[in-house]
């Protein structure tokens, strides 16, 4: 289900709470591996339903796309 685009979420997260970088910014900052790692710590990470494993797969194509983060000058942004 698509909500909005990165660019919106970005730009309302930096309006509402005052930070200087929005969530997928700051993922490009920390690349994705990192998240991607996290997110597999997950309990319900076997559960198709679940956000965890969507998440986990949305991570996965980006990191199979070689798009990580600042490193490689492209994964939501790039650079």
């Amino acid at each position: 289900m698509d909500i909005a685009d990165i660019d919106d979420i970005d730009n309302a997260w930096r309006y509402g709470t005052g930070a200087p970088f929005g969530p997928f910014q700051i993922l490009d900052v920390v690349e994705l591996k990192t998240a991607y790692y996290i997110t597999l710590n997950k309990p319900d990470l076997n559960d198709e339903n679940s956000i965890s494993y969507q998440i986990a797969q949305m991570l996965k194509k980006y990191i199979e796309e070689n798009k990580l983060g600042r490193g490689t000058k492209e994964e939501f942004y790039k650079y």
